[in-house]
């Protein structure tokens, strides 16, 4: 008995350490090949897709956009100098200081700084069929002119909001002003009450 036990033992793991046929080795690798393709092929869709949305361009906007404020913020300080020998003086730093501002700007937020994690961000946020799906959208005529005017869609929406904001402000700050009264009121009658 112990030896037939030996003996399907020593089959069963004969049996298990032999090299698998060559259709299921070609099947698994058929396999681990698609899958990376299909990743390959969704990376490649998610970089053509940020190409289409036009990113770099947009994070080249934003970074011009840093530097108007920068140098508005630098002008207003500068106009505060009466001195004009230091007011030279000032300038000339004031524009070293915004070159280095605006090189580390674009070293860290540009682009190609940031495209791998935006690579990343959209794979892990979409399948590849969305992926598909978002690119046949941004490259038909539709997605085209949703493109093409989307800036002026959110230049208009950002001015109802500020517009809005604006109109609201008055009115939180009479809420505040009213709390604010409630709260030195009610302070009042317990410092009263001791």
């Amino acid at each position: 008995m112990r030896l037939l036990l030996t003996v399907m033992i020593g089959f069963v793991t004969a049996c298990a350490a032999q090299p698998q046929t060559p259709t299921a080795v070609k099947s698994k690798a058929n396999s681990a090949n698609t899958v990376e393709i299909d990743k390959n092929r969704k990376l490649s869709d998610i970089e053509e897709l940020l190409t289409l949305l036009d990113i770099d361009r947009k994070q080249q906007q934003l970074i011009s956009q840093m530097e108007i404020v920068f140098k508005q913020q630098a002008d207003g300080m500068l106009s505060q100098i009466s001195d004009s020998e230091l007011r030279a003086k000032v300038v000339a730093q004031t524009q070293e200081l915004q070159k280095q501002m605006l090189a580390s700007l674009t070293q860290k937020l540009g682009f190609e700084a940031l495209k791998q994690k935006y690579v990343q961000i959209y794979d892990e946020t979409f399948t590849a069929e969305e992926i598909a799906g978002l690119l046949a959208f941004y490259k038909s005529s539709a997605g085209q002119a949703f493109l093409e005017k989307n800036p002026d869609i959110m230049a208009k929406t950002a001015a109802v909001v500020q517009q809005a904001m604006g109109d609201t402000q008055s009115e939180m700050q009479k809420i505040f002003s009213s709390w604010m009264g409630s709260a030195k009121a009610n302070s009042s009658a317990q410092v009263g009450q001791k």
